[in-house]
């Protein structure tokens, strides 16, 4: 995916979660920007082939402390950067760190709170990193269970009443 794309996907899946929060506190919302800044500036710095300045961006972020950590937005945004950390860890040659961050990423949401199309991202990272390392049935755990949340996510989205007017 070429950055321009990636960033135009970034603003609005973000966009849209925001949109879709149930009223976030301003220093919830305040973080949000703030990861918001950090992953569009993570990319571009990936873009350009500063893998270093993506993964200490990343990293930054990753580390700054969640006002509301349980809240929906605040773990979509979490997984979001575990994920965007990995891709530049697997796009540097680390399929371990890559490993780790999807792992990491994928720990956020243990507690049983409901999966999103980033939790399905960390299980394709996940694969990714398992294929890299030469995992391959890791690889194809992971994958399935991308493809899982995926199919879920699917049929929820036809179980929702549509919002669109009948013609």
């Amino acid at each position: 995916m070429s950055g321009a794309r990636y960033l135009l996907l970034l603003a609005v899946v973000t966009g849209a979660i925001a949109g879709c929060a149930q009223g976030p506190s301003a220093e919830l919302a305040a973080w949000a920007s703030d990861v918001d800044q950090r992953l569009v500036s993570a990319e571009r710095q990936r873009a350009a082939g500063d893998l270093d300045g993506a993964r200490a961006t990343l990293a930054a972020a990753v580390a700054s402390p969640v006002p509301e950590p349980d809240a929906p937005l605040a773990l979509a945004l979490r997984e979001n950067l575990w994920f965007a950390l990995g891709r530049v860890e697997l796009e540097a040659g680390e399929p371990e760190a890559a490993l780790s961050a999807a792992e990491r990423g994928l720990r956020a949401r243990a507690g049983g709170a409901d999966v999103t199309v980033f939790t399905a991202s960390l299980h394709a990272l996940r694969a990714l990193a398992c294929e890299a390392l030469g995992r391959p049935d890791d690889a194809i755990a992971a994958w399935e269970a991308a493809q899982a949340i995926h199919l879920r996510l699917y049929d929820r989205a036809l179980a929702a009443p549509s919002e669109e007017p009948p013609r």
